[in-house]
């Protein structure tokens, strides 16, 4: 399914039970990528990638070409090259920094949610601090109308 947004942003989901498709998530931006490792539901791990700006000179003789790559860099496209082929966008887009954050895992996935939704009706709070109603309404709207158009009800 491809989500179309405002100010030219895209969500692209992907999901098989015949095919297996890695279970991580991958948010692009123009300054980087955060990707959540696998499994996506109960994660032990991110990583930030940030794309370092050339900071070439005028003085050098391949400003030009590098003024290119400045342009042509931030290309939906050569961001996807840059996350899931480092060393061929490394070598292609030159600068790149990567941070991976480690840590444990709790419980066996969705546990935050299930916390979440034991301490609303525990607390009987106006709204989810997390994820407000609205937006769980948005996302089940979403996942309806991509049922409806594949015919399953």
């Amino acid at each position: 399914m491809i989500k179309n947004y405002n100010q030219g942003r895209h969500a692209n989901i992907s999901s098989s039970i015949v095919t297996r498709f890695a279970n991580n998530g991958v948010i692009y931006g123009t300054k980087g990528a955060i990707e959540i490792h696998q499994p996506l539901y109960c994660p032990t791990a991110i990583s930030i990638i940030k794309y370092k700006e050339t900071g070439v000179s005028t003085k050098n003789k391949k400003y030009f070409l590098s003024k290119i790559f400045d342009k042509v860099k931030n290309f939906p496209i050569l961001q996807n090259l840059y996350v899931n082929y480092p060393l061929l966008g490394q070598y292609i887009l030159k600068n790149r920094r990567k941070t991976t954050i480690y840590f444990p895992i709790k419980g066996n996935g969705l546990q935050y949610m299930t916390e979440e939704v034991s301490n609303y009706l525990i607390n009987q709070p106006k709204d989810s601090k997390i994820i407000p109603l609205t937006i769980t309404m948005s996302v089940l709207e979403t996942m309806h109308k991509a049922r409806s158009e594949l015919g399953i009800n």
